[in-house]
């Protein structure tokens, strides 16, 4: 059974400040802001100066209980390159496509696992430009 773990991009109103988020205290603040939670808001400190959630500002990721070859944990989310056969490579996006875990590339898609030598090389908020270089 695989650990239940998420992280969270967090768009900000200047892309500049935008950033991806691990902290579980963080994790549960944005939760309660997309999914109606309160009480945990302003310790935490992820809303506007009226303290009023913005749940729009949210992504959650989850974790897919796999790890690449070096060991990094890979979510959903994800941008990441393997191998399908010795001579055919992959590149693309992590994604749940229900009951699996898929890559979707830009002409179709492959199951995470059925890739050899998985490696995480970015993701698709911080490194947009490689699902472009991988078309």
């Amino acid at each position: 059974m695989r650990p239940i773990k998420f992280r969270a991009w967090v768009r900000e109103e200047d892309e500049e400040y935008s950033r991806m988020v691990h902290s579980e205290q963080a994790i549960v603040t944005i939760i309660g802001h997309k999914y109606g939670g309160s009480g945990v808001a302003k310790p935490a400190g992820f809303s506007d100066i009226n303290n009023q959630p913005k749940p729009e500002r949210y992504v959650l990721m989850q974790y897919t209980g796999l790890k690449d070859k070096n060991g990094k944990e890979i979510y959903e989310g994800d941008i990441v390159r393997g191998r399908l056969t010795f001579d055919e490579r992959w590149t693309g996006e992590v994604k749940y496509l229900a009951p699996y875990c898929a890559v979707l590339g830009s002409k179709s898609h492959v199951i995470l696992d059925d890739l050899v030598g998985l490696e995480v090389i970015g993701n698709i908020f911080e490194n947009p430009e490689l699902l472009e270089e991988a078309k």
